[in-house]
This record gives C-alpha cells, structure tokens and sequence, in this order.
C-alpha cells in the first residue's frame, strides 16, 4: 500500500514537472510569436527603446561591393498598417517624389517620413525628390500629401497618389507605402 501511494507520489510530480516545462516552453514560443510579424513574407521585430515600441526590418543594401542589411525601423504596427486601405497595382518606380502644404509639420513627425521614405528610395536604388510644384505623370510614382478626414493612400491617376492624413497620422500613412515598397523590393530580389 505504501508502495502504491509513493509510486502515485512520484507519478503525479513527473507529471507536474513535465506540464510545468510544456507550459514554459509555451509561453517561450508564445512572447517570440508577439515579437515577430509577418508582411508579405517580411519579417518585423518588435523592439523597445525605453518607453517607445518600433518594428524593425532589414533591406539588403549594395555598400563597398557587397550586400549588407540596412534597419528600419517603423513606428506603427504592421498588422495596424496592413489594414490601411491601399491601391492594388503599385509598382515600384525609379522616381518617386512627394507635394506636401508647407504648413504641414505634424510636431516635426513630417520630417521624420519624408526622411524615411527618401532613405527608403535611395537604399532600393531608386531617386526621391520633395517638390510642391510636381504634377502626375506615369514615368514616375507622386504621392500628393494632404490633410484630410481619414488616413489612406488612393490612386488619383496611374502613379499618382494622393495622401489622405488625418490627425497628423502622416508617420502611419507614410509608413504604410514603406511596408508595399519592402514588399515589392522582396519580390524583385527574389526574382
């Protein structure tokens, strides 16, 4: 009888033991599956700089005769992003600019995306200017920033795209063509 009850003993903490490592090992895979995003097959890292949370991605950069990851680190969410209306048929161009009213400084968060979208371009190898007075014309992509309503990217005409930002989300929308452009980048390496 005494045997039976320390057999059962013994039984029961081999079994605690194993549940508690399971458990472990789950919540284990568990914080990793939060820290890594998926878009398109790019992969996203969330990271902390103290209180601020970023998502970091990578593109392969040709520096001093070879190929070397360049970071980016976004703001929003990817999975926010993705949810972002955007038109179906772009394509990454050669030349892409930007019009934006000069009034327009969103706490300097203007700045910040019109420095990431053009170290974007020059990274994939592409020209990026920031001129006003640009028109539409399909031999390049012209992202029209305006004030508006409701924060999304609309195609007005082949390669021109207006810019809605509302609220001074200009950092969420102009992240978001980052994310179609890592994407497409992706697809034209892969190739």
């Amino acid at each position: 009888m005494a045997k039976d009850k320390s057999n059962k003993i013994i039984k029961g903490f081999i079994i605690g033991i194993v549940a508690v490592l399971i458990l472990v090992i789950a919540v284990y895979f568990f914080i990793h599956a939060l820290r890594i995003q998926k878009y398109e097959g790019i992969k996203f890292e969330t990271v902390r700089f103290g209180d601020l949370i970023m998502y970091q991605t990578s593109v392969p950069y040709f520096y001093q005769g070879q190929y070397v990851p360049y970071n980016f680190y976004l703001r929003t969410n990817p999975k926010k992003l993705k949810s972002m209306d955007f038109p179906e048929n772009f394509a990454l161009m050669k030349v892409s600019g930007a019009s934006i009213p000069l009034d327009m400084t969103c706490d300097g968060d203007t700045t910040i995306a019109l420095a990431n979208l053009g170290i974007l371009h020059e990274v994939i190898g592409a020209s990026w200017v920031v001129d006003n007075n640009a028109t539409c014309d399909e031999r390049y992509n012209l992202y029209k920033i305006i004030e508006a309503d409701k924060t999304e990217i609309v195609e007005i005409s082949p390669r021109c795209y207006e810019v809605r930002v509302a609220n001074c989300e200009i950092l969420p929308a102009t992240e978001r063509i980052m994310l179609e452009m890592f994407a497409k980048n992706a697809a034209l390496n892969a190739e």
